[in-house]
């Protein structure tokens, strides 16, 4: 029994504060961020050496599509809420471009390569019925994808099993230079 209720009193709130607090901080999670540190403006994603695995099983680097217009995001292949919006968003990106005949490629890179992976995505394009054969959805090393967010400006970290992730899409250049993003903010907008 605790000295002070042997004496009557009663067990001081400060106390019990500090014991509440270092239970959950001794229970808490090791989060893992990304840098969220944008690359140098005027950085290239085609510059980057990086081979990544599509959900067809192609082994491909980004600047297969150099010279086309690209629409990029990040998001995670069991995610039910972010990047549920941020399908959505690109369904409609992918409307506009239909309607205004322009050619698009979309590319989804997976934020947790063991998560994300080839299979994972595939099953995922099954699921939401996304045939197209301008949709890739990509898997790549962990310091891989971390150097990507970082040069599309997208924060995200792991909690425990879970990925939580800012919403981002990305319209680039020709040449893989960011030109125009959305996020949460301006997510009604328009890239194009």
């Amino acid at each position: 029994m605790d000295e002070h209720a042997e004496k009557g009193k009663p067990f001081p709130a400060t106390l019990l504060r500090r014991a509440a607090v270092a239970l959950l901080l001794s229970a808490a999670p090791l989060l893992v961020r990304a840098d969220p540190a944008p690359a140098p403006a005027g950085s290239s994603v085609y510059d980057l050496p990086f081979v990544w695995v599509s959900d067809r099983d192609e082994r491909l680097r980004l600047d297969t599509w150099r010279g086309h217009p690209v629409v990029i995001t990040m998001a995670y292949s069991s995610c039910g809420r972010v990047c549920v919006m941020t399908l959505h968003k690109l369904e409609e990106l992918q409307a506009t471009a239909d309607r205004e005949n322009r050619a698009v490629e979309f590319v989804v890179v997976g934020y947790n390569p063991l998560l994300d992976t080839p299979a994972a995505w595939a099953s995922y394009r099954s699921k939401h019925k996304l045939d197209r054969s301008n949709w890739h959805f990509l898997t790549g090393a962990p310091d891989d994808t971390h150097a990507l967010a970082r040069m599309l400006g997208i924060d995200y970290w792991l909690y425990e099993e879970h990925v939580m992730h800012d919403f981002k899409i990305v319209l680039l250049s020709p040449d893989g230079r960011p030109q125009k993003s959305l996020d949460w903010n301006d997510r009604n907008g328009a890239l194009f």
